[in-house]
């Protein structure tokens, strides 16, 4: 029987030990959750880790696929150049994946970089000795039905290659919970993120697909479509989904949070 586990990590830099120092205390629930969901790995193999994140390049032309045959990439963005993290894509499962266009297209992107937004994942991945080739994606300037889709793709590509398959939806939640935060006060912010905390706990989607985009404007989040693609990933039979962390230092939501089938 295949394995396929999936979870939403946020991804503030400062989380690495290296960058956040002394900061560190400020996430500390963030971190533990991350320790929780991580030793839930503990003992399997993938064959293949798709991360897909708001801040790779999005494009107009559907999903950005990265379909070099190896990535990379830093923090010297923030500071720290040192903390640079490689992988090798598997070249198998993305021109499979780009294959099935349909109801998603797709936009095979030949460079190597990585943002940070899928770094933050991989680097703790990396850390505790999580092996695998990697599919790195973006999302779209689409709905969640889209991004539903895109899911079913990513599992249906995994089934028809016989893959372990680890996915990891990169996205942090409301950046507008505080009146200091990054992009200022809504209270939608706050409703947001109750929302998706408790899908965690319930394993119930029906609240969250298909939410207002006014709502989500509002709320000013950057992991709705990571989220809704995991989701996609799980719709194809039962599911259980824990909700490890939730906690929203500097006005912005973190929400750590696993998907598995049952």
């Amino acid at each position: 029987m295949l394995v396929k586990k999936g979870f939403l990590f946020p991804h503030p830099p400062l989380l690495i030990k290296e960058i956040g120092g002394k900061r560190l205390q400020e996430v500390s629930k963030t971190l533990k959750g991350i320790e929780k969901a991580l030793e839930q790995l503990e003992g399997i193999n993938f064959d293949t880790i798709v991360i897909f994140g708001p801040h790779t390049t999005i494009s107009r032309r559907g999903i950005s696929v990265l379909a070099s045959r190896k990535v990379k990439g830093d923090f010297s963005n923030f500071g720290f150049p040192e903390v640079a993290l490689s992988g090798e894509c598997d070249e198998e499962f993305i021109s499979r994946l780009v294959s099935k266009e349909n109801k998603v297209q797709f936009n095979p992107l030949y460079e190597t970089s990585l943002d940070h937004g899928i770094m933050l994942p991989l680097y703790f991945l990396q850390k505790i000795g999580i092996k695998g080739k990697l599919v790195i994606t973006g999302i779209a300037w689409e709905g969640a039905d889209y991004h539903i889709d895109f899911g079913k793709i990513i599992s249906e590509t995994a089934r028809e290659l016989n893959r372990n398959l680890l996915l990891v939806a990169s996205g942090d939640l409301s950046h507008r919970l505080t009146y200091n935060a990054p992009a200022g006060y809504n209270p939608q912010g706050k409703l947001f993120d109750s929302m998706i905390v408790n899908f965690f706990e319930t394993g119930d989607a029906s609240r969250i697909k298909n939410l207002d985009w006014e709502l989500l404007e509002r709320a000013g989040e950057c992991g709705y479509r990571p989220l809704m693609t995991l989701i996609g990933a799980f719709s194809d039979s039962p599911f259980k989904s824990k909700l490890y962390s939730y906690e929203g230092p500097f006005g912005v939501g973190y929400l750590v949070g696993g998907i598995e089938e049952r």
